[in-house]
């Protein structure tokens, strides 16, 4: 029986051991540094910038795609994604995201119908050149619910700003428009794995709404892999989609646009490629 007791007990350490191997490396090497940052900047190569304006005043408003009536190639479009990640707390902190994205676009005849930009009239057939431009940049507070070396999981709340310009030039005549908008709230999280300890995959999404010119709204979309070169050095690639609406709830319900309504609707939407480098400390 004192045999069998001593063998007991040695199958019960087993269990006991292999589960303190296993235990979380945040345990094994003690509370993390804070504050904890960490900053990515990357480059993005998109798909070309298509998309639906409808600006000016009622009676010279034209709705209009600007590949099709427009004539704007399928050329990429090029970008730049930044982010900042603060932990001030071991639950709590801070973020800022920017991306923007640019297209010219060469002289090229436009829909025979022609269109109108800003009360500005383009004639059917005339050539013109094309500039489209959107920039989106946010800041939130983030609840931090784990932060572990092989798995972080944040959700924030915040404010953003959203902006979208079409430049268009041809015949003598040049007409701008720029509609921009404050999105709050903005709501977004992030989910990072780290299944390797040179690879880390991660989602990240979020989605802001601007009650006064609502139905406008904007959201992004990214997965990919961060592939760790050094000692807080990774290299970042993703694939994400990114949406920028601008609008009226009055535009949705024609009746109700009276005579002399500024049109001010566009939207964008571009699925594109990023590739960067992300710095922690």
């Amino acid at each position: 029986m004192r045999h069998l007791g001593l063998i007991l007990v040695a199958l019960l350490q087993v269990p006991a051991f292999a589960w303190a191997e296993d235990a979380p490396r945040a345990e094994q090497e003690g509370p993390r540094e804070l504050p904890w940052l960490r900053l990515e900047l990357s480059g993005r190569i998109a798909s070309p910038l298509r998309g639906r304006f409808k600006t000016g005043e009622d009676r010279l408003a034209d709705g209009f795609l600007t590949a099709k009536d427009a004539h704007v190639p399928n050329r990429p479009a090029l970008g730049l994604n930044a982010e900042l990640d603060v932990e001030v707390l071991d639950w709590a902190g801070v973020g800022l995201v920017y991306w923007g994205l640019w297209q010219d676009a060469p002289r090229r005849s436009i829909h025979y119908e022609g269109l109108n930009l800003n009360g500005r009239r383009f004639a059917g057939g005339e050539p013109l050149s094309a500039r489209l431009d959107a920039h989106f940049a946010e800041v939130s507070l983030r609840y931090v619910w784990v932060h572990r070396p092989g798995l972080r999981l944040w959700f924030g709340l915040g404010a953003a700003w959203g902006s979208l310009r079409l430049a268009l030039r041809g015949a003598g005549v040049r007409a701008t428009t720029r509609l921009q908008a404050l999105f709050a709230p903005s709501l977004c999280y992030e989910l990072a794995a780290r299944p390797l300890d040179w690879l880390v995959l991660y989602f990240t999404s979020g989605i802001a709404v601007s009650p006064e010119r609502f139905p406008s709204w904007a959201s992004r979309f990214r997965v990919g892999l961060r592939l760790r070169l050094l000692p807080g050095v990774e290299l970042v690639a993703g694939i994400g989609l990114r949406n920028l609406v601008f609008g009226d709830w009055r535009e949705l319900i024609r009746k109700d646009v009276r005579p002399g309504h500024r049109w001010r609707h566009a939207r964008v939407t571009n699925v594109g490629l990023d590739l960067g480098l992300s710095f922690s400390l």
